[in-house]
């Protein structure tokens, strides 16, 4: 299937109740550049009843907690309409968060989600399951994962290309990921450069000039450096001052379950920049695309 010729729907996961929201400030400034409408999301677990108001339900609870939080969405959503952009507000009652947006990714098929990531602690890495790394596994759409909302005039975006992989060049996983970059850059401009960590016993170095070649990527920003993908893109990713490193999330197995996306999971705490996530192509998500109940 040919590529959109541009973002034409982007969601963006926000939480109206926080001061500051990076994400949207980049989702929208792409919005406004592509034309695409913007949808903010909010999903949320239900809130705890407090014991002086143990008659009122979990229903009315929830209810009051929709209207609450799309309040605060409208009133971020008024300020970008001002600026002309076409703006929809949705709030769902859904656990867990990153199924939750998942699922509505699912049913409403945005080009793109952007959200908002930080660096997790070594215990979080360890134990929690963190909603960014569960996106990264389940979102069928491009991801970006926002660590600020400052956009350079000529962000420099980096791709990690892996073209002698097996399953990447089933899937044109490389082809994908450096169309994405094209359109980041065709809509909010830069330059685009290609990273792979080689392997000397089964180099690739000449697959990857003969992508760069074919994607017209400069000869100066194609980075092949012999090491550990964990090690050798976050050394060139702060080299080469990059603003967005964009990844594929490639399918391995595990005690016969698949997993997604372990390389990435493990390089956004080992980065500084933004990182922007593609499945390859036939991807299925694993999430159901049935919602819990509300309680009574």
């Amino acid at each position: 299937m040919a590529p959109n010729p541009s973002w034409r729907t982007i969601t963006v996961v926000v939480d109206p109740q926080q001061k500051a929201h990076p994400a949207l400030q980049k989702a929208a400034a792409l919005a406004a550049r592509c034309g695409a409408r913007l949808t903010l999301l909010n999903t949320f677990v239900l809130p705890q009843p407090m014991a002086d108001v143990a008659r009122i339900s979990a229903r009315e609870i929830v209810n009051a907690a929709l209207r609450d939080r799309r309040r605060l969405l409208e009133k971020l959503a008024a300020g970008l309409r001002r600026r002309g952009l076409k703006v929809s507000c949705v709030v769902e009652w859904d656990y867990p968060q990153h199924e939750a947006v998942v699922r509505h990714v699912l049913a409403t098929r945005p080009d793109l989600l952007v959200a908002e990531t930080a660096h997790h602690s070594r215990i979080a890495r360890w134990i929690l399951s963190n909603t960014d790394w569960e996106l990264i596994r389940s979102c069928p759409c491009p991801l970006w994962l926002v660590r600020s909302g400052r956009l350079p005039k000529k962000p420099q975006l980096l791709v990690a290309v892996d073209p002698g992989h097996e399953q990447a060049t089933r899937s044109r996983l490389d082809a994908r990921l450096l169309e994405a970059a094209r359109l980041l850059v065709d809509n909010i401009g830069g330059t685009i450069g290609i990273v792979h960590a080689d392997d000397p016993r089964a180099s690739r170095i000449d697959a990857v000039e003969r992508l760069g070649r074919r994607h017209g990527i400069a000869p100066a920003l194609r980075y092949v450096i012999p090491g550990e993908t964990t090690l050798v893109l976050p050394a060139v990713v702060a080299r080469a001052g990059t603003d967005i490193l964009l990844m594929g999330a490639v399918s391995r197995s595990r005690l016969g379950q698949p997993f997604i996306g372990t390389t990435a999971e493990r390089l956004i705490d080992r980065v500084e920049c933004d990182v922007f996530v593609v499945k390859p192509v036939g991807y299925r998500s694993p999430v159901s695309r049935r919602r819990p109940r509300i309680p009574a």
